[in-house]
């Protein structure tokens, strides 16, 4: 648990970014870490009303709209992605909430995730009741390659919102990074693996 007096030299980050759940029908759940400090930052400032997935370098929204619209769209601002994810049913939440780091470190990368998880210095979101019904009835994706430290932090965020019985990793798929490629690479790839899994899931 992130400590509420932490050391000088230590610094907390916070991700204050709420569950989104898409007005109407939900067709399947994205789930990721932590939004980065860039991520969290609108304007040079840090601020409560950021989205998800808002550093301009990551390639999630150009990933998801062209996986499922078969075109790279252009969001022009928050409300605009917010339009999409309702259109299409589509749920993202984060799993962290709160680490306590470093001075010196200015990123909520995964690698200083885990450090934080391993050093005890890490809080994780408590989803929303509606959150929770939809991890334990829909499709739920993670935006990242599977790896041992990526199960355990999963396995953190179930145990703590008392989800599932067993481990929550049995109910994902994974997907590869959208930061890393072009934008339609990536796409066909989460394409491909979501047809193995949920083959009339892209028909919507």
């Amino acid at each position: 648990m992130v400590s509420s007096l932490k050391n000088k030299n230590t610094k907390i980050l916070k991700d204050p970014i709420l569950d989104f759940l898409p007005r109407g029908e939900t067709n399947f759940v994205i789930l990721g870490t932590m939004a980065s400090y860039v991520a969290r930052e609108i304007d040079g400032t840090v601020n409560n009303n950021s989205f998800y997935y808002h550093d301009g370098r990551n390639r999630f929204w150009g990933v998801l709209s062209y996986l499922l619209t078969g075109k790279e769209i252009s969001f022009r601002s928050i409300s605009e992605k917010k339009d999409f994810l309702n259109k299409y049913g589509v749920a993202l939440a984060n799993l962290v909430s709160t680490i306590e780091v470093d001075s010196a470190v200015g990123t909520s990368s995964d690698r200083v995730l885990f450090k934080a998880f391993g050093d005890g210095k890490l809080e994780f979101k408590k989803a929303s009741p509606e959150m929770i019904s939809l991890i334990r009835q829909k499709p739920v994706f993670f935006t990242c390659y599977r790896k041992p430290k990526i199960d355990t932090l999963l396995d953190g965020y179930n145990e703590f919102n008392k989800i599932f019985d067993e481990r929550i990793v049995n109910r994902i798929t994974f997907l590869h990074s959208p930061t890393r490629r072009g934008h339609q690479h990536i796409a066909e790839k989460w394409r491909d693996i979501i047809r193995m899994s949920y083959p009339s899931l892209l028909g919507l």
